[in-house]
């Protein structure tokens, strides 16, 4: 785990617009992350990018100076460089155990603007799923990011419990503003259109499809649009059929993920011609309708900034509420740092155990051949337990140094401690077997 390093941004160190310029194009992320992962030679590479942050998840310990790293990142999803003060505002970095609880606290919606929501979880299984694709996903990424996932299922469920289902985020904010101005209408069912299948847009359907109004899902390509309004009275169009000819609408909600508005000047002047006066709610990273010409033509547009300050607005109760779900997360991360101890003083605690049998069964076989070779056969299998739960006994102490020496993931302090220990294991053992009178009493005693 000490390999895991994150970089990245996120709606506290940078707005939207900041955001969206160093999002990646979705359609070639494959690329992007073995780019990446050459980059900053590293042995895996994942990247994440949501509406409030954008980061990379890589297997390689940061290296140089940390400024360095910043510019790298930075240069590399800007396309541009940036000043020294910039950098170091907006571009975070966590290393090694702090790099998994920070995984584990984005994968749980324990650190988006919205406390507790659910739609980062999606995300993160998408972001997991590109980097196994690209063949940038390493063991150590894997283990980190699928426990994150299974840790945040059960954080989950429990605000799921103690809310009684009644979950908001950062969609939720945005349904209820679409439908306060779908409520106000005059033109008979009020209508609201849909941008991209997405995990907000997928929340923002659920909430809106209970309600009294028209629901129709505009997106590139037919399927996931399809199986999303399946049995259900909303209307699918194609992304440029829409563009071309929205009808009347009284909101729309964006969410796709594409590095120009797909609502541009000239699709906003085609509305505007038409009287439409739409409510555009965007939560386009970078933004799905194009915010100077929305201006220019005086339509009303809610950014992902907006809502993200509105959602900011409720946090500190929002963390009150999820005090108990924080604590799962801690022993989430705790299990997993206990985890990679183990398997990382395996080898160490084996050879511990190998040193101390080895050491006793030739003091006892020298013995059983001289001063105890009158014993019977079966006397002499005895000793040889007990010689052996002896050396387990020995064992202990070292090996509870070992396993808290891994837990804390202190590699160079286990090696040195097992590499210099090795000689004065041999030397303590002989000596404490010096005394053959002491050895022999002890010997009969646990015969008997």
């Amino acid at each position: 785990m000490k390999r895991l390093s994150v970089i990245g941004a996120t709606y506290r160190s940078a707005d939207a617009p900041l955001l969206g310029e160093l999002t990646l194009a979705s359609d070639a992320i494959s690329d992007h992350l073995r780019q990446l992962a050459d980059r900053f030679h590293a042995r895996g590479a994942m990247y994440v990018a949501t509406c409030n942050r954008v980061e990379l998840v890589l297997d390689g310990a940061p290296q140089g100076d940390p400024m360095q790293m910043r510019h790298q990142a930075f240069t590399y999803l800007a396309g541009r460089s940036a000043p020294e003060s910039l950098l170091k505002e907006t571009l975070k970095i966590w290393g090694g155990e702090g790099a998994a609880e920070h995984l584990f606290l984005v994968a749980a919606g324990m650190d988006s603007a919205q406390l507790g929501e659910r739609e980062i979880y999606l995300q993160f299984k998408k972001s997991l799923r590109a980097a196994r694709a690209a063949g940038t996903c390493s063991p150590l990424i894997e283990r980190v990011v699928v426990e994150a996932l299974r840790t945040a299922r059960s954080v989950h469920a429990e605000i799921v419990s103690n809310d009684r289902g009644n979950v908001r985020s950062l969609a939720h904010i945005a349904s209820e503003k679409a439908l306060a101005r779908a409520s106000v209408g005059d033109e008979g069912r009020p209508r609201i259109a849909l941008v991209g299948v997405s995990p907000m847009t997928r929340t923002c359907f659920d909430q809106l499809i209970a309600q009294p109004v028209d629901l129709v899902v505009a997106n590139r390509t037919p399927d996931s649009a399809l199986a999303l309004i399946e049995n259900t009275d909303a209307q699918w169009q194609s992304l440029e059929d829409f563009r071309k000819d929205p009808g009347r609408l009284d909101a729309v909600i964006s969410a796709i993920s594409v590095p120009e508005p797909v609502l541009g000047r000239a699709e906003l002047c085609r509305i505007a011609e038409d009287g439409h006066r739409p409510l555009f709610i965007d939560m386009g990273v970078p933004p799905n309708v194009d915010p100077d010409g929305a201006e220019e033509l005086k339509f009303e547009r809610i950014g992902m900034q907006d809502i993200i300050d509105e959602a900011q607005s409720s946090r500190a109760n929002r963390q009150l509420e999820l005090a108990s779900s924080r604590r799962i997360l801690d022993e989430g991360v705790e299990r997993l740092r206990l985890d990679f101890g183990e398997r990382l003083a395996g080898p160490v605690i084996a050879g511990i155990n190998d040193q101390y049998k080895d050491t006793l069964d030739r003091s006892v076989e020298w013995l059983l051949r001289r001063e105890l070779s009158h014993l019977s056969d079966e006397d002499k299998s005895k000793i040889k337990a007990w010689s052996q739960d002896v050396a387990k006994r020995c064992a202990h102490i070292p090996i509870k140094g070992a396993k808290a020496l891994a837990a804390d993931q202190q590699v160079e302090s286990l090696e040195t401690f097992f590499h210099a220990s090795d000689d004065d294991l041999v030397a303590s053992l002989s000596g404490a077997l010096g005394d053959l009178d002491d050895l022999e009493l002890e010997i009969s005693e646990a015969a008997e």
